[in-house]
């Protein structure tokens, strides 16, 4: 069944033309509305390699979704950004842990690293200037824009913390070999 739908996603959910996935309409066309949910299938492992270096590069495009923010819940190019209303610019936790659990999948570990790195310093800046775990930030300031306590709030700093904490065996391992110091 997982192959099956692996194979799904590939055959429908895949525009060869501006390589990305998209999410489906109700109509069975393509939304062309490029978000987060673009990246969602390398969490598949599934995803071939031609692929996922043209997906890669929508996602390391500063013009769209890379920054010293991550990640907008629509691309930086969209008409609705500008607005940072809901679901329309925003950055949102459960996005940034689902995108970097994809880098992860993938095997892309240098750039799960500094995506891990930046989405874990927003949370830190906002928890210890404000005490707040936001809902969402505003993705031109990297500040709290939503609620500030919110229980989904932490997820930014799961990905950070996956990076520096490893279970090895009956022992915890701390420390990534991607830190500038090597620990």
């Amino acid at each position: 069944q997982y192959r099956q739908m692996a194979e799904r996603i590939n055959n429908r959910m895949w525009c060869e033309e501006d390589g990305c996935y998209y999410n489906l309409k109700f109509d069975g066309t393509l939304s062309k509305k490029q978000s987060p949910d673009c990246f969602m299938p390398l969490m598949t492992g599934l995803v071939p390699d031609d692929r996922k270096e043209r997906l890669l590069s929508i996602l390391k495009d500063e013009s769209k979704f890379w920054g010293e923010y991550m990640i907008p819940s629509i691309a930086k190019d969209d008409p609705a950004f500008p607005n940072q209303a809901y679901w329309r610019g925003q950055i949102w936790p459960p996005q940034v842990l689902w995108t970097y659990l994809g880098l992860k999948r993938s095997g892309e570990d240098e750039l799960a690293w500094e995506f891990a790195n930046k989405v874990g310093s927003m949370l830190a800046r906002e928890w210890s200037e404000n005490g707040f775990t936001p809902e969402n930030y505003n993705a031109y300031t990297g500040r709290c824009s939503g609620s500030p306590h919110y229980n989904w709030g932490v997820l930014m700093g799961l990905p950070l913390i996956e990076e520096l904490v490893n279970f090895k065996e009956d022992r915890l391992i701390f420390g990534n070999p991607l830190a500038p110091d090597g620990t």
